[in-house]
């Protein structure tokens, strides 16, 4: 698992998992996005793990090809 420098995923505390599937994306996107060596972000899947843990696992695309990523989300 990672950490994302930006990411604000406390926001995601409390929230069920159709709010998170509607929403991860776009927050991912607008986190990373600000590196300019980043040009888009795609969410591969979305897993409940656990009643309080979900996992996101994402492809971000950069000048140099692309990164999966994984990152658990507390809710």
């Amino acid at each position: 698992m990672i950490t994302i420098i930006g990411v604000e995923l406390e926001q995601y505390i409390g929230k069920d998992l159709a709010y998170i599937e509607a929403t991860i994306q776009e927050t991912l996107r607008e986190a990373l996005m600000y590196d300019l060596r980043i040009t888009n972000v795609v969410v591969d899947r979305i897993e409940q793990k656990s009643i309080d843990t979900v996992e996101v696992e994402f492809t971000a695309t950069c000048i140099y090809g692309d990164i999966q990523l994984e990152v658990e989300i507390n809710v």
